[in-house]
């Protein structure tokens, strides 16, 4: 029997695709999350809903110290 919380599970991913996928199956294992979303300008399938957004070619990770 999965866990289910009342969340969704999304992962933006333009790069490397395929291994999104490999997080969202992992993580959707034992969990059951209302929606599953993968945001990217890939066209690919898997048990998800598929979001086609532009190619990201960059994302700045901003740290923030306390």
């Amino acid at each position: 029997m999965k866990l289910k919380i009342p969340v969704d599970l999304v992962t933006i991913n333009c790069n490397m695709v395929e291994e999104g996928v490999k997080a969202l199956e992992y993580s959707t294992k034992y969990i059951e999350f209302n929606n599953v979303f993968l945001l990217s300008d890939q066209t690919i399938s898997g048990n998800f809903d598929l979001i086609s957004i532009k190619k990201l070619e960059m994302l700045k990770i901003i740290t923030m110290k306390f």
